[in-house]
């Protein structure tokens, strides 16, 4: 099996102090790791329409570096702080960057994410 890591520039420091890949590509199926509201500059806005938003800039980033857009994902999963009190407007940014045909999207609500200001984070399967 050969896989490569993929790490765009907005999130190499997330990659270099956490040790993981934003995005693995194997084959032609790309592996996005959980998007986090943070900007690159390592702050995480306060507004929860703001750290949706860059969730989907950051998994954005992981597919361009590959050549894809959001037409290529089919497999969506959101973990959400407060699922009840959130879904709606994440709903509307969500579909801000995915179009018909939608992927699978399974949305879990989590007690905590790795970082207590996190209100979501978003892990997402795109076939090349």
């Amino acid at each position: 099996m050969q896989k490569r890591m993929i790490v765009p520039d907005r999130l190499k420091s997330l990659h270099d102090n956490w040790h993981y890949s934003p995005g693995v590509l194997v084959g032609d199926t790309l592996y996005i790791s959980g998007a986090i509201g943070i900007r690159a500059d390592g702050v995480i806005p306060r507004s929860a329409e703001a750290q949706y938003e860059l969730c989907f800039e950051n998994m954005k980033a992981v597919l361009e570096e590959v050549g894809a857009t959001f037409d290529n994902l089919v497999d969506l999963k959101t973990y959400h702080i407060e699922l009840q009190h959130s879904i709606a407007v994440f709903a509307e940014v969500k579909d801000r960057y995915i179009k018909d045909p939608y992927p699978t999207w399974t949305a879990i609500g989590v007690r905590e994410l790795a970082n207590r200001d996190l209100m979501v984070e978003i892990d997402g399967v795109a076939k090349l």
